[in-house]
């Protein structure tokens, strides 16, 4: 039947082996449960907050526009983080976990600047191993010097991974236009290789509203991610942060 799912009914179809083939839209309820949070508060359900260049913390707000919890929506001021990073939240994953996915929903203020780092409109998350580079997701926009309002330029998601550090990943399939004022879903998802470091089939895949954004199946996952791994599920960068807002609905994580 797996033969015959991945043959017949093909990228699009609603009947997909979860194990080797991407789930419906973001869909990944058949991985079991770690992490559930609505942002009630900024230390909560496992979550570490810590303000680090931004002039104000993060704060928590009432915002009846979010898409799944309106009263408990984080806020993060990014005054102050000029060129460095306003602020983190982390939480630790077990180390037994090889296959990882993750959810929130994000809007950034409609007066929000593009960075001019790494092409980007700024860092979503981090997905640190224990040792060494982690990998990041960012807005991008997909320029050189990312240019701001009257030039604006569409952000889009972009990751670097481990198998390439630096190499800035746009889009591959289809790059949905994330847009300031509204709110967005994120899905991220990560399979580690079959033989660690040494068979190359690792997988990762990004969604946007739904929308299969990125999909790389040959990657090369690190040693030392056998061990523990942390995402830094909300910290960002950029040169200029003048008040400024990045806000964050409900955060999933499910892994094994």
């Amino acid at each position: 039947m797996a033969d015959l799912s991945r043959e017949v009914f093909g990228r699009q179809s609603a009947i997909r082996l979860f194990t080797d083939m991407a789930p419906p839209a973001d869909d990944f309820s058949a991985l079991p449960l770690l992490n559930d949070t609505d942002w009630a508060t900024l230390n909560t359900s496992g979550w570490s907050y810590y303000q680090i260049g931004a002039t104000n913390p993060a704060v928590i707000i009432s915002d009846g526009t979010a898409p799944q919890s309106p009263p408990t929506v984080m806020a993060v001021d990014m005054t102050g983080s000029d060129a460095g990073t306003a602020s983190i939240h982390d939480i630790g994953i077990p180390g037994s976990v090889r296959e990882l996915g993750v959810t929130f929903w994000i809007k950034v203020s409609a007066n929000w600047e593009t960075s001019g780092i790494n092409n980007g409109g700024g860092r979503l998350a981090i997905v640190f191993p224990n040792a060494g580079g982690g990998a990041a997701m960012y807005l991008s926009c997909g320029v050189p010097g990312c240019p701001d309002a009257p030039n604006d330029a569409t952000m889009r998601f972009a990751a670097t991974l481990w198998d390439a550090p630096g190499v800035f990943r746009l889009p591959n399939i289809v790059g949905t236009s994330i847009l300031r004022d509204t709110w967005h879903r994120l899905a991220l998802y990560f399979k580690f290789e079959t033989v660690q470091e040494s068979s190359g089939d690792g997988i990762f895949r990004a969604w946007v509203d739904g929308v299969l954004n990125t999909e790389l199946l040959t990657l090369t996952y690190p040693v030392s991610m056998g061990t523990s791994f942390s995402v830094w599920a909300l910290s960002w960068s950029k040169n200029v942060a003048t008040g400024q807002t990045m806000y964050v609905d409900h955060t999933t994580i499910r892994g094994q």
